[in-house]
C-alpha cells in the first residue's frame, strides 16, 4: 500500500498477520528502513511485500521501533537476522527488549515471548536524527503508550 512513492505500507491491516501492528517502508535511494516488526509470526509474507516494493531486504539498513510492544517488535530477530539492519529503539523502552521482558512488551498476551534482543542504536532524549539514503528521519520521544514511544517524521514528496 503506497502512502508515497517511498514509503510503503508493507506490514499489518490484513497485509501480514492480524495481529501485527503497522509495518512501514521507507525507501530513499539505495537505502530503506523499517518502521517497526509485527510479531514476527509472518516474516515471510512482510519480506514478499518489501520484494513488491521494487526493494530487495538487504537494502533495509534501519529497523526504527516506535515502542516495545510485541505487536511492534516480535519480528526484531527474524528482521535483523535476514538483512543485517540496526535496530534503533529509545533508551526508554530498550531496556524492555534488551532484558527480555515479555511482560512490559506485552508477548505474554500474545501467548509469546520476548527474548532479550539489543538494541543497535539508543536514541536519548527528546529528538534524534538519523541519515537514509539523502534524507533525514527525525525521531521525536512521545512518552505515553510506552514510556520510550517514538514517532518518527520525514519528508516524501514534499509531505511530512
Amino acid at each position: 500500500m503506497n502512502v508515497t512513492q517511498e514509503i510503503f505500507q508493507v506490514g499489518g491491516g490484513g497485509l501480514t498477520d492480524p495481529e501485527d501492528g503497522a509495518v512501514y517502508l521507507i525507501h530513499y535511494g539505495e537505502e530503506a528502513a523499517l518502521v517497526d516488526a509485527g510479531c514476527g509470526r509472518s516474516v515471510e509474507k512482510l519480506f514478499r511485500n518489501i520484494r513488491g516494493c521494487s526493494v530487495e531486504p538487504d537494502r533495509i539498513r534501519y529497523l526504527l521501533v516506535t515502542h516495545c510492544h510485541f505487536d511492534h517488535t516480535g519480528g526484531i530477530h527474524l528482521i535483523r537476522e535476514k538483512t543485517g539492519c540496526r535496530v534503533v529503539a529509545h533508551e526508554d523502552d530498550a531496556r524492555y527488549l534488551e532484558e527480555g521482558n515479555s511482560t512490559v512488551t506485552a508477548a505474554k498476551w500474545y501467548g509469546s515471548f520476548f527474548p532479550p534482543t539489543d538494541i543497535d542504536l539508543k536514541l536519548k532524549g527528546e529528538r534524534n536524527e538519523l541519515e537514509l539514503g539523502d534524507r533525514k528521519i527525525s525521531a521525536i520521544h512521545t512518552p505515553g503508550h510506552s514510556p520510550g514511544s517514538v514517532v518518527y517524521l520525514t519528508e516524501s514528496e514534499g509531505l511530512k
